[in-house]
């Protein structure tokens, strides 16, 4: 992030893999319309994630909506669960998994990377998605070998009906596109600063 000690990182991004579509969850009777206009708490699995940075976007909107950080998904269930939060963001990975255990639980939207949420004049935009990383001082023979073992295993459509089955969205994403969701994601961080 903007604040992190570590502003060089011995790592770059190759290819954005997949981008899991993030959930607005709950066991209650709250409509989207309510998370803009009524004093409701917001559970997120931590700061600085793409989850915080939808719950922010909802408070521009909706300043007395409280943001809980969890401290992880598996915090956030039993506070679902049990009704102490209103709504929970989460990974669709995880949130099909509760909605199938959990008949309780139920969506309230969905914000995906490559296609934004809109309601009632509300744009949600996420930046949530897992790349795969090379090592900076890697010598070519490495990188190139990596990157050809990724790029082998990207291509076997098994990988894309298992990112599928636990609903991560498989997108490959590299160069100038990969580099402007980097950025998006870096200025959204900026943007929200606590």
């Amino acid at each position: 992030g903007p604040k992190s000690p570590f502003q060089d990182p011995p790592i770059e991004m190759y290819k954005i893999l997949f981008a899991a579509p993030i959930m607005a969850i709950t066991t209650k009777n709250i409509t989207f319309e309510q998370i803009l206009n009524s004093k409701i708490n917001l559970g997120i699995p931590a700061l600085n994630t793409a989850h915080d940075l939808i719950a922010e976007q909802l408070r521009e909107k909706n300043p007395s909506l409280q943001v809980i950080s969890t401290g992880g998904n598996v915090k956030g269930l039993p506070l679902v669960i049990n009704g102490d939060l209103d709504v929970f963001l989460v990974s669709s990975t995880d949130g099909m998994k509760w909605m199938s255990q959990f008949s309780q639980i139920k969506n309230i939207f969905t914000v995906e990377l490559t296609k934004p949420f809109v309601r009632n004049n509300v744009r949600l935009v996420s930046v949530g998605f897992n790349g795969a990383f090379l090592f900076k001082n890697a010598s070519k023979e490495q990188k190139e070998f990596a990157i050809n073992c990724l790029e082998k295993a990207i291509q076997n459509k098994n990988w894309f009906e298992d990112m599928d089955a636990i609903g991560a969205s498989p997108i490959i994403i590299g160069d100038k596109a990969k580099d402007d969701y980097v950025k998006q994601f870096v200025e959204m961080l900026k943007k929200y600063d606590r």
